[in-house]
Formats: C-alpha cells, structure tokens, sequence
C-alpha cells in the first residue's frame, strides 16, 4: 500500500514538474512566514528559572543592585602615561553610547586614582618620587614652559650647570640621558617612541602591571540574537579603531 502510494506521487511529480515546483515553492514561502511570525529566541538563561522563586528573587535583587561586568578591556601601552590616556580616551567614548553601554568603569584608573594615586604607594616610594620630583624641579619647570627642542636643550644646559656646581652628580645624568637617546634614535629610524617621566622618575623600568589598564564594562544584552553580547564587543572594536588609539598612544585593544 505504501509503496503504491509513493510510485503515485513520484509518477505525477514526474507528469507536472512545474506544478511540483510551484507548490514546493508555495509551501516554502507559507513555513516561513509561519516561522517568522511563530517562532522567536531568547537567549537569556536567567528566563530559565522561575522568578516567583524566593532564592530567584533575591538573585535578582542581587543582580540588580550589584550589576555584573560583562565584558573586559584590556589596554596595553608602552608608557603608564599612554596607557592611562588610551583608557581614559576609550572609556569616554563608550560612555557617549549609553544604548549599548549602561556602565563603564576604570578599575585602577581615572579621577580617583589620579588625585589619590600616593595614597597606594610604600612611604619609601613615595619619599623617593618627592625627593626626585624636588630635584629635577628646575628641569621640570623649563620643560613645562617650553616643551621645545628649545626647551629640551635648556634643561639639560641647567643639568650641565647642576653638575658643574657639584649639586648633581654627573652619574645621575646617564640614565635621563639615555632613555632621551633611545628615544630620539627611535623618531630618526622611523620607529614609533615613546618616552615616560613616571619611568624617570621612579628610577626603575615599569613593571608590566604599569604598563596595563582595564576597563569594566556592562553593556545591553539583544537576548533575541544568538550572541547577546556581540553587537556590544564588535562596537567597542570600532570605537578603538576610529579613536586611533594604535597610532597616538601605541595602545593594543584586547
């Protein structure tokens, strides 16, 4: 019985192709307007759970006045100075797009730290960044008046006359001197420098947890995409790249 019934319909399948077709083609078109409008996804786990539940509603609550840091950036730079400035130029960014992005945080970064950073140090790094701070005061001040090569050469003509006068030691002049050469030789080649006072001053190279930001960031979830997050990673990706953080901070966006 069956196989007669399938020999039936393959034989006038074959009889009327065009027929066949236009009914497939009919059929077709009415499952997926039937889909479109029947069939949705919701990709958010926590509809999974009753909300009437007394632990669900105190996770809720929880979630709510706690909000979870969805997303992650990392910010990586040759200099502390350039790390912070990239960070602090991406988070502003992101902050101007509130549709994608509720809450964007600087976790060991921005105004708090930039007022209050001392209050983190060992009071023997603080005493040795104020006791370089008072001496190369001179410098800095002809430095910040003039941040010329003009400039540049004053300062080291005060050094100079620091050392004649026995103020400094002529030793205390080769490791400034030679981040400047290192850095200069770098602009000559055509490769991309960067020189850090913060290094300078603290008398060390930086460590790689100076040289790294982070930035917390909850965005707004699309539970009916399959990737809820992923229009909010792929903006954060544009935003990097049109704020050229590559080029003016040499900064790498992870």
């Amino acid at each position: 019985m069956l196989n007669s019934a399938i020999v039936r319909v393959v034989g006038l399948c074959v009889t009327r192709p065009w027929w066949t077709i236009a009914l497939a083609l009919a059929l077709a078109a009415a499952s997926s307007v039937y889909a479109v409008q029947h069939f949705a996804i919701k990709t958010d786990i926590n509809d999974l759970i009753s909300p009437d539940l007394p632990w669900a509603q105190r996770a809720l609550r929880y979630m709510k006045d706690f909000p979870d840091w969805e997303i992650i950036v990392v910010v990586d730079a040759p200099t502390p100075e350039n790390a912070e400035r990239a960070t602090a130029r991406l988070a502003e960014a992101l902050r101007k797009r509130p549709e994608l992005f509720r809450a964007v945080g600087e976790p060991a970064s921005g105004g708090f730290f930039a007022r209050n950073a001392f209050l983190f140090l060992s009071t023997a790094e603080v005493e040795r960044l104020a006791d370089g701070l008072t001496r190369a005061d001179p410098l800095i001040g002809t430095l910040a008046a003039d941040p010329s090569l003009r400039g540049s050469l004053d300062a080291l003509t005060l050094a100079l006359m620091g050392v004649d006068r026995g103020d400094i030691a002529l030793d205390d002049l080769v490791r400034p001197m030679t981040m400047a050469a290192d850095t200069v030789e770098s602009v000559l080649a055509g490769r991309a420098a960067s020189f850090s006072w913060r290094v300078l001053a603290s008398g060390k190279p930086a460590e790689p947890r100076d040289l790294r930001r982070f930035i917390q960031i909850e965005p707004v979830l699309d539970f009916s995409a399959l990737q809820p997050g992923r229009r909010a990673t792929d903006t954060i990706a544009e935003i990097a790249v049109a704020e050229h953080l590559d080029r003016d901070y040499q900064a790498r966006v992870r």
